[in-house]
């Protein structure tokens, strides 16, 4: 006799799913009146402050639904977890033989290195950012070229800071790979 579930949504198959889009009629309605104001307030806005409103509201949208994704993620990889139990109670670890954890997700202090060239980066930015602000335009005071500096620093320091932390993770990553392989 073929046994299939009872209810359709206890099979594995459901629970790994992924859910439904679901919302209420508030919060299509709270959505369209927020988007309504947005377009409303770049309508009123220039173009540059247009383009501004419209692309800090996409990216905290953005935001939004890659939080509201990892969230359903994490959720759903627990339930798989606590399905793929072994009879002693211990989940079963597949990959563990074959590609151990690594320490990437854990917490890593910067160090001082990393403190000098993220200044070095500052630095750098802000000779590079100033001199093309200088260069590109003519009536500009030295209120407008201090904040050029200061601005084209912190974006330097923070493009160093990205470029540092992925030269560090990917070096890292590198190294217990080759210690993982020479163990084999």
């Amino acid at each position: 006799m073929n046994e299939s579930p009872k209810n359709p949504d206890d099979s594995a198959d459901a629970r790994d799913a992924p859910p439904t889009l679901q919302y209420s009629l508030r919060a299509l309605l709270t959505v369209v009146f927020l988007i309504s104001a947005l377009f409303a307030l770049a309508a009123r806005a220039d173009l540059l402050w247009g383009a501004v409103l419209v692309w800090t509201a996409l990216l905290v949208a953005a935001h939004m639904a890659a939080s509201a994704v990892g969230t359903q993620a994490t959720q759903r990889a627990m339930r798989r977890r606590q399905a793929e139990t072994s009879p002693g109670g211990r989940p079963i670890d597949a990959g563990a033989a074959n590609a151990p954890t690594t320490r990437l997700g854990g917490n890593d202090a910067l160090g001082l290195g990393m403190a000098l060239v993220v200044l070095a980066g500052g630095i750098v930015g802000s000779i590079v950012g100033t001199c093309l602000i200088w260069r590109h335009n003519d009536g500009l005071d030295w209120g407008g070229l201090t904040l050029a500096g200061a601005a084209s620093a912190v974006i330097g320091g923070f493009l160093t800071f990205l470029c540092g932390t992925f030269t560090n993770a990917a070096a890292r990553a590198m190294r217990e790979a080759a210690r993982h392989a020479s163990r084999r």
